[in-house]
């Protein structure tokens, strides 16, 4: 029996055995590529995870990745999407707890997380403070130093709007409970398409 074609989508720091794992920034990818330009043969994949990935790209661009993943994928083959849910992640912002720690959850999940030493990740957290202290104004535009490839949120999915698309472009689409990523299921959506 052949072995299964398992791509991991914008993998990161999270290196996956066993899988094709593509991403542009990662120290360690086996495709160093941009999402939005690897390519892959017509129904040759089993499997795809874009695991906290299609968020790093404009809307449309997640689209068409969409569309790809379903022209790579084998009929049976599964695309995998976790990415924080724009819904969830609006309530956490707004819910003005005494800690702040839901708080920032949710604005980590709009604007991204960054790496780095502590202090740059220290700075970060204050000015994500300061922005929601100011109301989270649609005018707010984070400093240069913040502004590093792979980490900034360029649009947030919700779970029906992910599914819808997915049905679109012809997947058989499930939300379910999220299991990566720490498994934040407070903030983080997971759909699942399965191509018939």
């Amino acid at each position: 029996m052949a072995e299964s074609i398992r791509v991991a989508l914008g993998s990161g720091d999270r290196y996956r055995d066993g899988w094709c794992n593509v991403d542009k920034f990662a120290k360690r990818a086996d495709v160093r590529a941009d999402i939005r330009e690897v390519a892959f043969v017509e129904n040759y994949v089993d499997e795809i995870e874009c695991i906290h990935t299609i968020e790093h790209v404009e809307r449309e661009a997640g689209a068409v990745l969409i569309e790809r993943c379903f022209q790579w994928l084998k009929p049976g083959g599964t695309l995998v999407i976790e990415t924080p849910d724009a819904v969830k992640c609006l309530k956490l912002a707004t819910r003005k707890q005494p800690n702040r720690r839901w708080e920032l959850m949710g604005v980590h999940g709009m604007w991204g997380g960054r790496s780095g030493p502590p202090e740059l990740k220290e700075r970060w957290r204050q000015w994500l403070l300061a922005w929601l202290d100011r109301g989270m104004s649609a005018d707010a535009v984070p400093p240069d130093e913040f502004q590093q490839p792979g980490h900034a949120h360029l649009y947030l999915w919700n779970a029906r709007e992910l599914k819808l698309e997915m049905e679109a472009a012809g997947f058989v689409a499930t939300i379910e409970k999220p299991q990566r990523h720490g498994g934040r299921t407070m903030r983080d959506c997971r759909v699942v398409g399965r191509k018939p």
